[in-house]
């Protein structure tokens, strides 16, 4: 009888275990965005960057946005020259534009290795790159189908972090997940 019992049992956990959980965990939904969309291409290829270029005699706008998409105005341009990258010389300045020469220092050619290069004398500087924190919440509007809420935010790399960076505040996203006969994916 012992043998009897210890087999149903055995059948039970079996049966169990092969069946598996039908609904999504924070923490599944977690392993899943971050496999998605937070691997280190992911991350790499989605930073924000600045530009820094070596140029002579080049007109630049006095004002411009601090860690824009695309650096170079004025503003951009002192940040990294306090940094240590870069030599800049204004040569003059009307309206809102001034004639600039800018040359990477030795520090500025030694950090360049990190950087990617666009052409002989511009690089693309990767200053902030994106983080998951976590899954805020799931909702289930079908039995197949789940919706996971999470934050992220950007964080400065080690040159975002030289040129004054500091962390964005977190974002709220959603990522759409459906259940298939080999559990939970997230679709686009």
């Amino acid at each position: 009888m012992n043998r009897y019992a210890a087999a149903i049992v055995l059948i039970f956990c079996v049966a169990l275990t092969a069946c598996g959980s039908k609904e999504l965990s924070r923490s599944k939904a977690a392993r899943l965005i971050k496999e998605q969309y937070y691997t280190q291409q992911m991350i790499e290829k989605g930073a924000q960057t600045t530009q820094v270029s070596e140029m002579k005699s080049q007109v630049v706008g006095q004002s411009g946005s601090i860690f824009g998409v695309r650096g170079g105005g004025l503003p951009d341009l002192r940040n990294y020259e306090k940094a240590g990258w870069i030599t800049l010389v204004v040569r003059g300045c009307k309206f809102n534009s001034c004639a600039v020469d800018v040359s990477l220092t030795p520090k500025g050619l030694a950090e360049s290795k990190g950087w990617r290069k666009l052409s002989d004398r511009v690089w693309m500087v990767p200053i902030f790159k994106h983080e998951f924190i976590d899954v805020t919440g799931i909702t289930s509007p079908e039995p197949s189908v789940a919706v996971a809420e999470f934050t992220s935010r950007w964080i400065p790399t080690d040159y975002g972090k030289e040129l004054g960076a500091v962390p964005s505040a977190p974002e709220t996203s959603t990522a759409n997940f459906r259940l298939y006969d080999d559990g939970w994916r997230l679709v686009q």
